[in-house]
């Protein structure tokens, strides 16, 4: 059995609790990103059929 002094203890617990963090900041850092990326791919997506759009309407103008 190991005996930690008071000092050992609250190094290895302010140790675990800045992990801790780091890893909860990290977490929240990797979900912004996400949403970014899946808002950039919707913007694109949006992007995509617009432009679909008014090709369509170019070419039936174009007939007339």
């Amino acid at each position: 059995m190991y005996l930690l002094s008071k000092k050992q203890l609250e190094g290895i617990l302010t140790t675990a609790l800045l992990q801790t963090e780091t890893l909860t900041g990290v977490r929240l850092a990797s979900d912004v990103l996400v949403k970014c990326v899946d808002d950039a791919m919707c913007a694109a997506k949006t992007d995509a059929i617009i432009n679909q759009q008014l090709y369509e309407m170019y070419k039936s103008v174009e007939k007339e």
